[in-house]
């Protein structure tokens, strides 16, 4: 469930930014291309997520 709410976040959020930014640059806006760049930030951002988190080591050494 974790990974769907980063995945609709980074949708959202990406369509947001690309919007923006088209506008500000006067250029256009490219739906296909703002959602593959949400979705490798999404990528990233899970793969940060998972490398960051400490081991679940039980043993007290």
């Amino acid at each position: 469930m974790r990974y769907v709410i980063i995945l609709a976040w980074s949708l959202i959020l990406g369509q947001i930014v690309a919007y923006l930014g088209a506008a500000l640059n006067h250029g256009l806006y490219n739906f296909p291309q703002a959602v593959i760049g949400s979705v490798v930030i999404a990528l990233f951002v899970i793969i940060i997520g998972e490398v960051s988190q400490p081991s679940k080591d039980t043993s007290n050494n």
